[in-house]
């Protein structure tokens, strides 16, 4: 179970279920990224810990990765590193077992679907795109460029092929409803 002496804030689950990735601070730490199984005994344990705050985690669609925010070199950078679960053991993919996505800053980072393509926003509003591969069992990181431009701090999602974007506008009214439609195909006409 979760400790009642941290504060908790949940990032990802697993595409089959399995995991739970979240924020874990307490009032003697920086942020870390832990996991809680969601099968078997549900001990949490962590995945990065360290003197820095670890943020915004969240896996690759093949379950084998993790991206997250660090501070580590001073201002918010993009990593990835190989997840474990619990009970597993061997080195880790390659030597360091950690890589640098972003070089210029980074924050909000997501996977696309099919997991070639890491997004995150840099400190001028841009998105940007970086390649990612796995050749030979090691992580690479391909080809990075920005793709556009938003404004700062705001949040966005992409679509399963990376080809279009969901933007979380503010505007001047936050009270405009929300409509769910739910059972949408009974209303089709055959």
């Amino acid at each position: 179970m979760l400790d009642s002496n941290s504060v908790d804030l949940a990032d990802d689950w697993s595409l089959d279920g399995r995991f739970l990735l979240y924020e874990r601070q307490t009032a003697s730490s920086h942020a870390d990224i832990w996991v809680l199984p969601l099968f078997g005994e549900r001990k949490p344990f962590p995945l990065v810990q360290s003197p820095f705050d670890e943020r915004l985690s969240g896996f690759s669609p093949d379950g084998r990765w993790v991206v997250y925010t660090s501070d580590e070199s001073g201002s918010n950078q993009v990593y990835v590193v190989p997840f474990r679960g619990p009970g597993e053991s061997g080195k880790t993919i390659s030597e360091g077992g950690k890589w640098q996505i972003s070089t210029a800053g980074g924050q909000v980072p997501i996977w696309r679907r099919d997991g070639k393509e890491i997004l995150y926003q840099d400190f001028q509003g841009r998105i940007i795109s970086a390649e990612v591969s796995i050749q030979s069992g090691v992580f690479r990181v391909g080809k990075v460029r920005p793709l556009f431009k938003l404004p700062p701090n705001t949040g966005f999602d992409a679509t399963p092929d990376g080809q279009r974007f969901l933007i979380k506008a503010l505007g001047e009214d936050y009270s405009a409803p929300i409509t769910l439609l739910v059972n949408w195909k009974t209303k089709l006409i055959r």
